[in-house]
């Protein structure tokens, strides 16, 4: 079973989120804020993850893209951001540093998330 990692500070969209996942056969972890979502992130070294930009705790998406994506093991892992920042600013950034796709929360369902989410994983 594939493990996602989802860092979304959002509880309603995380738990519904989850269920979807769960439904499509995904084992799911969820941070609420960036300082557990990188802990849990290098610690499970999970097979994807999904990150929203806005977070509490000092750590933001971007920071945690980086931090990710400076590891040997992060170099590779599938990174979706999935957030409500629709500005070129984010998603440049997001882009530079090198995540696999950009969903903006308002224009997508949770089971576009799930597809997309599995075409980035090549499953």
């Amino acid at each position: 079973m594939n493990k996602i990692l989802l860092i979304e500070d959002d509880k309603d969209l995380a738990e519904a989120l989850e269920i979807k996942l769960k439904k499509a056969d995904f084992e799911v972890t969820i941070a609420y804020n960036g300082e557990d979502g990188g802990k849990i992130a290098f610690s499970d070294k999970p097979d994807a993850i999904i990150l929203d930009l806005i977070l509490p705790g000092g750590k933001d998406g971007i920071d945690l893209l980086k931090e990710i994506r400076a590891d040997d093991w992060g170099k590779n892992v599938p990174i979706l951001i999935l957030t409500n920042m629709d500005d070129i600013k984010h998603i440049s950034l997001a882009v530079e540093h090198k995540s696999n796709d950009y969903i903006v929360k308002s224009d997508t369902t949770l089971d576009e998330i799930v597809v997309r989410l599995k075409d980035r994983m090549h499953i």
